[in-house]
């Protein structure tokens, strides 16, 4: 008899402690703002948010590579836009002295023209982020310079490197162009340079049909570099749509963090007013059985 008093004694106070501890975690839950504080408490959910912590450093990784490319392609398609420019005063340039009339007057304009050379210069040597747009991989440096063997004239140090970044598991989008085919005449197109170049010494000699023998070429120097916009402006779109989808899925991981991790404060209000009530059910219960107020000693 004794050993049955016994055990329906501890039962009755493990009752009053697993009644305790609920109200306890509930109201802990309410305090914090989170169903769990320690990863035992709900090992599976704890496993999902480590996971879910992980696709956000990478997101955050994917911002960062796509704001990193949207200035990279900005910068190159503002210096190329300017470059078609000066491009456009050249050919100006080169259709009025190529007539007849102007005899005289030619030499005059070398210099100018020489000048739009250095505006081109420094346009293909623009940087972000202290790196040379146009440089490819050999980025660090200016990819134009002055010719060693003919300092009147530029030179290309660069490559022709792609640069890319990661923009989501498995993606990766190109944020530089080539200007070797851009700038330089690479795949059969025009050398900016070495043209701009021909028409300043034909202006210097004085040449009529060496100024002639340019005009067809500044249309089509001019047209490769609009192109060379359009394929950066079409890499930028690919940036944009991944921007987009990656924040599509950085509000997907927030909902779900949120349903894993955070307390829902109207059913653990609830849940605390129904565990308050076992809870003191449980202590007058075991007052009534063991002739004596459980709540005097708490």
């Amino acid at each position: 008899m004794r050993v049955s008093e016994y055990g329906n004694f501890r039962a009755r106070v493990a009752a009053m402690g697993g009644a305790r501890e609920a109200l306890d975690t509930t109201q802990k839950q309410l305090a914090s703002g989170h169903r769990f504080s320690r990863p035992g408490e709900d090992p599976a959910a704890m496993s999902r948010l480590v996971r879910i912590e992980r696709y956000e450093g990478d997101l955050e990784r994917y911002r960062s590579n796509i704001q990193f490319g949207e200035g990279m392609i900005n910068t190159a398609n503002d210096a190329y836009q300017a470059i078609i420019a000066v491009l456009n005063d050249a050919r100006t340039t080169a259709n009025m002295m190529a007539d007849s009339f102007q005899n005289g007057e030619r030499q005059s304009q070398a210099e100018t023209v020489q000048s739009m050379l250095d505006s081109l210069k420094a346009l293909a040597n623009t940087q972000f982020d202290g790196l040379f747009v146009f440089g490819g991989h050999l980025n660090a440096s200016a990819p134009y310079i002055e010719d060693p063997v003919a300092p009147q004239n530029i030179a290309f140090i660069g490559d022709d490197g792609a640069l890319e970044v990661d923009v989501a598991e498995g993606s990766r989008v190109r944020i530089n162009h080539n200007a070797t085919v851009g700038l330089n005449g690479g795949n059969g197109g025009v050398n900016i340079f070495e043209l701009t170049e021909q028409l300043r010494d034909s202006l210097a000699a004085d040449d009529q049909t060496a100024i002639q023998n340019t005009l067809d070429e500044w249309e089509q120097a001019i047209d490769q570099v609009t192109q060379a916009q359009s394929d950066l402006g079409a890499n930028f779109k690919r940036l944009q749509t991944h921007k987009q989808i990656n924040a599509v899925f950085k509000v997907e991981l927030e909902r779900t963090r949120s349903s894993l991790q955070d307390t829902d404060f109207a059913e653990a209000a609830s849940e605390l007013s129904l565990r308050q009530t076992a809870y003191e059910a449980s202590l007058a219960s075991s007052a009534r059985v063991q002739g004596l107020s459980l709540l005097n000693y708490m």
